[in-house]
């Protein structure tokens, strides 16, 4: 147990490197998002549902456009994992059933302490900073394994 948290594996420095992805990804996309829905929705639907749009909004543009770019770009630093056809459509649900509940929870907890105290970027990147290590390396892990018969049938 020493040895794992003395020195990293190549596994750890992995998902590591993919969560810093991930969130690079995601945190100008949640802004981006909530810059753009959050005077029609902010105040005027419940909490669930501003959650409900914005991972409805985020999380198939970070899986299926930003993802598959960073797996160019960063191609020598990290492996991004790639699935194609049904697999990767269900990967996508996945993601999204993980992301959805984590999202709510933390809006729900969040807003009321810090909307209108700090600007859009300052919560969505408090947020993002608690959400996606959570989803990455605590959800998705266990989602993915109890899902794996589902979403890699062929």
């Amino acid at each position: 147990m020493t040895q794992i948290l003395n020195q990293p594996t190549a596994a750890n420095t992995t998902q590591i490197r993919l969560t810093f992805l991930r969130w690079l990804a995601i945190y100008p996309t949640i802004t981006l998002v909530l810059t753009l829905i959050g005077p029609f929705v902010f105040g005027k639907l419940p909490t669930f549902e501003v959650a409900l749009i914005a991972t409805l909004m985020v999380v198939p543009t970070v899986h299926y456009l930003l993802m598959p770019l960073f797996r160019t770009l960063f191609r020598n630093w990290v492996t991004v994992p790639a699935l194609k056809g049904k697999p990767n459509h269900r990967m996508a649900f996945a993601l999204w059933l993980g992301t959805y509940p984590t999202i709510t929870v933390l809006l729900y907890l969040l807003l009321p302490v810090l909307f209108g105290h700090v600007a859009l970027p300052v919560l969505t990147l408090i947020i993002t900073l608690i959400a996606v290590p959570t989803i990455s390396l605590l959800i998705m892990p266990r989602l993915v394994k109890g899902m794996r018969s589902w979403i890699f049938r062929q």
